[in-house]
């Protein structure tokens, strides 16, 4: 403000608290409606950039088919994580040893399976 400080009297007139509540008010507000608008602006640049993305797995893990080979890294990440899971719960309940017992289906007699359940 001028009250503390030495203003020359023709740079006076141009001083913030000379101006008019509506010059004011476009001053103060600039800041925020610049910001808002960059913000749009950049979120707009990274949506039409594109962002990396997982690719879609379901087909993989409903049917067997592994289209590329992103998806069969993420497919024995997967399979790695389920293993181990599943390994630490057969130790913990003494299941140790009674794999071979378990039948395996293939995914033709899980989707049988599944089909029938739901009726």
């Amino acid at each position: 403000r001028e009250e503390n400080q030495k203003v020359d009297p023709a740079e006076a007139h141009r001083a913030f608290n000379r101006q008019s509540v509506y010059k004011r008010f476009a001053i103060v507000a600039a800041g925020p409606v610049a910001n808002i608008i960059l913000a749009i602006l950049f979120y707009a640049i990274m949506a039409w950039s594109g962002q990396p993305e997982l690719p879609p797995v379901m087909d993989t893990v409903m049917y067997g088919n592994v289209p590329d080979g992103d998806v069969a890294r993420l497919m024995e990440c997967v399979e790695k994580g389920v293993k181990e899971a599943v390994g630490t719960l057969i130790v913990q309940f003494g299941a140790y040893g009674k794999a071979p017992l378990v039948k395996r289906p293939s995914l033709e007699e899980m989707k049988e399976y599944y089909k029938n359940e739901g009726k």
